[in-house]
């Protein structure tokens, strides 16, 4: 009696039905697994995020604005290059 077409057919219902539970509920505890996981992703995280926000102007346009305030006489020389230098470095990182 190796082979389940010997055993008779109420147990063997009965045991086709067990298999299907038991996938259904194996399929959907991994689908309750999976949408947590996507859910819960970003939960918890530690990592910083640094949004960059890109400029209005281009860099030359604020270095041109800005040896227009020196030329004008708005700003010194001493505050044309401490800005000027400024800019420069904030526009190369």
């Amino acid at each position: 009696m190796t082979s389940m077409t010997y055993i008779n057919p109420t147990i063997t219902v009965k045991m086709e039905e067990r298999k299907m539970k038991r996938l259904a509920v194996t399929l959907l505890a991994a689908a309750v697994m999976m949408g947590m996981g996507f859910t819960l992703t970003g939960c918890g995280s530690t990592t910083k995020t640094e949004i960059k926000e890109s400029p209005k102007t281009t860099l030359g346009q604020e270095l041109i604005d800005l040896e227009a305030a020196y030329n004008k006489g708005v700003i010194s020389k001493d505050e044309y290059e401490k800005q000027k230098k400024a800019l420069l470095k904030s526009r190369s990182k």
